[in-house]
């Protein structure tokens, strides 16, 4: 497996979940916002799963196969798995406190995060999301720019 690089991204959307019920979620923020950007390679997309339960530790290899299993090969790059209980101070700055939905974060190439949610995408959030994304795609490229005159 291949690990992604994000060399020439200008923002991501980043979605994580700790329970299988907010892993189901994802997909309503993924498809859409991969299908607005296909092709665009300023634009990346990454699935985080984060297993804090310690009585799956010991299962950890069998539960990544399983899921390397039932996520479609195009996505394997681009899916990773956490199994760890030292992910408290990583909530509460994100502030993931509800562990059953998924959160969904848009950030940019500075590590800034530019929008957050939760849960199922409803049209106006996807709507904003890929707006915020476009934002950053345009606004980036012209700092870019701007930087390189001065050099």
């Amino acid at each position: 497996m291949v690990l992604f690089s994000f060399t020439d991204v200008k923002c991501t959307l980043v979605n994580i979940s700790f329970r299988d019920s907010g892993y189901k979620n994802i997909a309503s923020w993924m498809d859409p916002f991969l299908e607005a950007f296909e092709g665009n390679r300023n634009v990346a997309a990454v699935k985080v799963s984060i297993t804090e339960r310690r009585s799956l530790y010991f299962l950890r290899r069998t539960l990544a196969n399983l899921m390397r299993k039932n996520t479609p090969a195009r996505e394997h790059d681009t899916t990773l798995l956490y199994f760890g209980s030292d992910v408290d101070d990583f909530r509460d700055v994100l502030r993931m406190h509800n562990i059953m939905v998924n959160y969904v974060f848009l950030v940019d190439c500075y590590g800034q995060v530019r929008f957050a949610s939760s849960g199922v995408a409803s049209a106006e959030e996807l709507n904003k999301v890929i707006g915020f994304a476009n934002d950053l795609c345009s606004e980036t490229r012209g700092r870019k720019g701007s930087r390189q005159r001065k050099k």
